[in-house]
């Protein structure tokens, strides 16, 4: 995930976001595809799933990068983060569920191409809400880096929730 994770810091959430969703909802149709009839090749199938599971968006760190930039104050951050943690885990509670429930109407490969519609639809809303920061801007050659000063009211220390969150060094603003 890091590599995913350094595209969403350079080029913003907006402008990554939305080619790693398109690729890994491209590869696990390609996925459902392959397992929609039995027989198909274990290697084929693996190698597609490796790809899919190489391309997924790192939404996790991004949504927590979102809530650090919209919330002051470490108690209100603790929530944002807790609902977080409540939701991912509803979605790993519930999908199964979901997918138990259309298998004997259809074929399993139904719920891989339910699951890519919805992180792509779900990606896109994400990226689309105004609370979405854009890119961090790069130093140039002889400027100084990111975090060689503090912004305005800021103490130059090392935040490690808000930088272990956003997988990134912050400053220290609460």
């Amino acid at each position: 995930m890091p590599p995913r994770a350094a595209l969403v810091d350079r080029h913003g959430p907006r402008r990554a976001l939305i080619p790693m969703v398109s690729l890994y909802g491209a590869l696990l149709c390609a996925l459902a595809a392959l397992t929609w009839r039995p027989g198909a090749r274990p290697a084929l199938l693996g190698t597609a799933a490796a790809l899919a599971g190489a391309c997924a968006p790192p939404l996790g760190p991004t949504t927590r990068t979102v809530w650090a930039g919209l919330l002051d104050g470490p108690r209100l951050l603790a929530r944002a983060y807790s609902l977080d943690g409540v939701a991912e885990e509803l979605l790993y509670v519930s999908g199964p569920m979901l997918v138990g429930v259309l298998v004997p109407f259809t074929s399993p490969a139904a719920g891989v191409l339910l699951s890519a519609l919805l992180i792509v639809a779900g990606t896109c809303a994400f990226v689309s809400s105004r609370a979405m920061p854009g890119p961090r801007p790069t130093p140039g050659p002889g400027k100084p880096g990111a975090l060689s000063r503090a912004p305005a009211g800021c103490s130059p220390r090392w935040s490690w929730p808000r930088a272990w969150a956003s997988r990134s060094a912050a400053w220290n603003c609460w």
